[in-house]
Parts: C-alpha cells; sequence; structure tokens
C-alpha cells in the first residue's frame, strides 16, 4: 500500500515539473487553443477577438500563454510576439474584469519570459489598435520594400502601396 502511495505523490511531481518546462506555471489551464474547435474569445466594448494558445487560472487571475517556434537564445523576445501577448491580457482583461490579467507569458523552444501587464501595457495595446484600425482604412505607409512582407500583410488589399 505504501508503494501506491509513493508512486502517486511521484507522478503527481513528475506531472507538475513537466508542466513547469512547458511554460504552463502551476495553474490550471481553463482553455487550450485546438484549432477551429476552440472558442474564440471575443470582446464587443475594444472590437478585438482572439485565441491565445493556453489560458492558465492561478492564484494571481489569468495568464494567457502563447508559444513561438524559435530555437536559439534570446536576450528579450520579439516585440511583434510581446504585443500579441499584451493584446491577449488586453482582451481577457475584458473578460475576466479589471485586476484579473496582471501579466502574460511567451514561451519559446529554449526559454520563456513573463512579460507585466499594467497601465502603460494596456495603453499602449489601445494605441496599436488605434492604428491597425488607421491603417486598414488606408492611412499608413509602407515602410520597407520586399515584397515578401506585402505578400502575407494583413492589409495588402487595401493598400496602394503594395509590391504584389
Amino acid at each position: 500500500m505504501l508503494w501506491l502511495l509513493v508512486t502517486v505523490v511521484f507522478l503527481i511531481l513528475v506531472g507538475l515539473l513537466l508542466r513547469w518546462n512547458v511554460g504552463a506555471g502551476f495553474g490550471w489551464i481553463s482553455y487550450r487553443d485546438r484549432g477551429r474547435k476552440s472558442e474564440v474569445y471575443v470582446s464587443r466594448p475594444h472590437r478585438i477577438k482572439g485565441k491565445p494558445d493556453f489560458v492558465e487560472r492561478n492564484r494571481e487571475g489569468v495568464v494567457p500563454i502563447e508559444y513561438k517556434s524559435h530555437r536559439g537564445s534570446l536576450e528579450k523576445p520579439f516585440q511583434n510576439h510581446i504585443a500579441q501577448v499584451l493584446a491577449y491580457c488586453f482582451l481577457l482583461e475584458d473578460i475576466f474584469g479589471p485586476g484579473r490579467v496582471r501579466r502574460g507569458r511567451l514561451v519559446y523552444d529554449q526559454q520563456q519570459f513573463d512579460l507585466v501587464y499594467g497601465d502603460k501595457e494596456r495603453a499602449y495595446i489601445a494605441r496599436l489598435i488605434t492604428r491597425m484600425r488607421l491603417l486598414r482604412r488606408g492611412a499608413g505607409k509602407r515602410n520597407h520594400s520586399e515584397a515578401g512582407k506585402c505578400r502575407t500583410c494583413a492589409v495588402q488589399k487595401q493598400c496602394d502601396e503594395s509590391l504584389v
């Protein structure tokens, strides 16, 4: 009987360590992106929607977790990845309530970054959303000379400066 108890405790500890190694932390996963079948979080007041890879709930609140492929070490995460995670924080705060989202997590192949989410980050994302809406209306200018960027651009159809 003792061996069963020891085995159960051992398996629980291994499970917790595996969760920690993949960036899930010690909270419980309340959402997992499963492709097309997954729920899409929608903020009607801000008119945004999204699907983070995972949403963890713990004593601190709600944490969106986003996984990205990148081999090697980084001093800091890529800015567009930071913006994506902070946008998920912005979205989830609208759904779960003010103060419930204090950080987001960005997980690369070999490391992870916890991103603080507060007033400064909230204002940054609000400005970014406004700027993106202006770009969709044609108020932006192309700032590069790479056809590949134009090919994958979200506003390519509205852009009169597209290279493709």
